[in-house]
């Protein structure tokens, strides 16, 4: 097979624009990609073509620009299993920790670069959410020297910098600025036993809770459906999810029994709603104006955060499933919103969760279980003119 697009290429044609961005003026930048060489974005002709496309024309819009950087280093990492870009998070962030150790003073800055699907991104911002727990200091050297730009070279691209290569760059090349996003993470607070936590257990990663999203965490159908399209595209290429939509209507309750939810939702600490009853799906967004499973505006609103829908019949499932696509379902009697930070959940069956299109299973006895936003940590980038509250922080 003729290789249209490769991340070597994709560096090279990268380099100029990041160089002349304003982001990090005068600085020593460091930039790290890490692409997924099988995502759609490098394999499938048509759009590797368009890619390749929009960034050599980026690229030499940016030659005619003067240098903004001080200096800038290009590496480039592809991953080949699972997991393999947190040990380039990792290994990037010991190897740069004697340039960065004093980071009110030092002059070096490390942009990371994703270029897969969502899980090449959750990957690289989960292990670094994870080296900024590990002490105040790692904290707030990836807060001020560290930042993240999401590619969208994958086939939902839900959690991206924007839903093309085009809209991506433009904030390399635009009025943009740098901001901490905040995550939502799910814990287990019930007895961690049975397969807790070994759902993913061929997989070489650390599977065990807590787990993390930075677009959206949800429990019921939608992880199904999450998990069954992992399935089909571990097999085949494509992308499987609008199929499993429709048959998640059909098989879903053939496989996971219907069971009885407890909701609490606290809003700053506060308690604030209240939910009880059989449910398809209740899911936490990192903040309203969300979207999974390939632009599906789950979360079409400002403020609204939670989305739970209660348990539906087969035909009231299969009339409304495209309301579900364009956010028409958004006030509707169906679904029911809330604004909250913070979900308690009790469940007394067992049930999948999915985090930024990885699935999990929890067991009943594993409930209670807490999906609730962290602090704002992870530095990506946003246009300064953005209507919509994307649940970013100044840094």
């Amino acid at each position: 097979m003729i290789e249209i697009f490769t991340s070597s290429t994709l560096a090279e044609n990268l380099s100029p624009i990041i160089a002349a961005s304003s982001l990090w003026e005068g600085k020593d930048l460091h930039v790290i990609v890490i692409a997924n060489p099988h995502s759609g974005g490098f394999t499938q002709p048509k759009t590797a073509m368009n890619n390749l496309k929009i960034v050599q024309e980026y690229c030499e819009k940016a030659k005619s620009i003067e240098k903004k950087v001080k200096s800038i280093e290009m590496r480039t990492y592809d991953t080949k299993y699972p997991s393999h870009s947190m040990e380039f998070v990792e290994s990037t962030f010991l190897d740069m920790l004697p340039l960065v150790k004093d980071f009110d003073a030092t002059n070096h800055r490390v942009l990371f670069v994703t270029a897969g699907g969502d899980g090449t991104s959750l990957e690289v911002q989960t292990k670094l959410l994870g080296l900024s727990r590990a002490s105040e200091k790692y904290k707030k050297i990836i807060q001020k020297c560290y930042c993240v730009l999401r590619l969208p070279f994958g086939t939902g691209n839900d959690g991206s910098d924007g839903r093309t290569i085009d809209e991506t760059l433009l904030r390399l090349s635009s009025q943009s600025e740098i901001q901490l996003q905040k995550a939502v993470e799910v814990v287990v607070e019930g007895e961690k036993k049975g397969t807790y936590g070994e759902w993913n257990k061929s997989k070489k990663e650390n599977v065990f809770p807590p787990w993390y999203s930075f677009n959206i965490a949800s429990i019921g159908i939608d992880a199904f459906i999450t998990h069954m399209t992992n399935k089909m595209k571990d097999k085949f290429p494509g992308d499987f999810y609008h199929i499993w939509v429709d048959l998640a209507c059909l098989f879903y309750g053939c496989h996971y029994k219907p069971g009885h939810a407890k909701i609490e939702m606290y809003k700053n600490g506060e308690k604030s709603d209240y939910f009880e009853g059989s449910i398809e799906f209740a899911l936490l967004g990192v903040s309203g104006h969300r979207t999974y499973g390939s632009n599906h505006k789950i979360l079409p609103s400002d403020n609204d955060t939670v989305c739970i829908t209660p348990r539906m019949s087969l035909f009231k499932k299969l009339s409304t499933k495209e309301s579900f696509n364009d956010g028409s379902h958004y006030g509707k009697p169906y679904s029911q919103f809330f604004d909250a930070d913070k979900m308690v959940i009790n469940y007394d069956e067992d049930i999948l969760v999915q985090v930024d299109g990885e699935s999990h299973l929890l067991q009943k006895e594993n409930f209670p279980v807490v999906i609730q936003h962290t602090e704002p940590v992870i530095p990506v980038i946003v246009m300064k003119d953005d209507p919509i509250n994307h649940g970013t922080v100044a840094v």
